[in-house]
């Protein structure tokens, strides 16, 4: 039972919260980071930027044309939350943000999706072609990513 328990807490993706402030601004930035630093999720703002919400994904290899390992723009991405059904997107940048494209509650279904479960996968296409599959298990995002949110003055989705 507790080789079990071990194996499982290894499995499982850290959660931290990143926080920051911009030098010029002073605005904050604060981002809820499911993952590791080669592969992640990260919800949160941007101080320099703007107060909306923003949603990034890294993969280990490069996808697109713009920048190694973030998801580029017009770029299909599978997702499914546990117990959900799968659905398909575009981010239609290097980053998923809720403002871009017509539709703003693009990152925010994403955003609620996390809150509410403890497992995602991902499903992607690299540049060269080849598919690309991730699944985050983590323990309750929801609170710091509720954290990161509240710091960014963003509303809860």
């Amino acid at each position: 039972m507790a080789l079990a328990m071990l194996l499982l807490a290894a499995a499982q993706s850290p959660v931290r919260l990143v926080q920051g402030t911009d030098p010029i601004t002073d605005r904050p930035s604060a981002w809820a980071v499911i993952g590791d630093s080669r592969n992640h999720i990260a919800v949160g703002c941007d101080g320099g930027k703007s107060y909306r919400p923003e949603v990034i994904i890294r993969f280990p290899v490069q996808l697109g044309a713009s920048r190694p390992g973030l998801l580029t723009g017009g770029h299909p991405v599978t997702y499914r939350f546990e117990g959900k059904s799968a659905e398909t997107v575009r981010w239609y940048s290097w980053k998923a943000q809720a403002q871009a494209g017509e539709a703003p509650t693009r990152a925010t279904g994403f955003i609620k999706g996390l809150m509410e479960s403890r497992r995602v996968s991902i499903r992607t296409t690299a540049r060269s072609g080849a598919r690309l599959d991730q699944t985050f298990d983590y323990d309750d995002a929801g609170g710091l990513i509720a954290k990161a949110l509240m710091i960014c003055h963003v509303p809860l989705p």
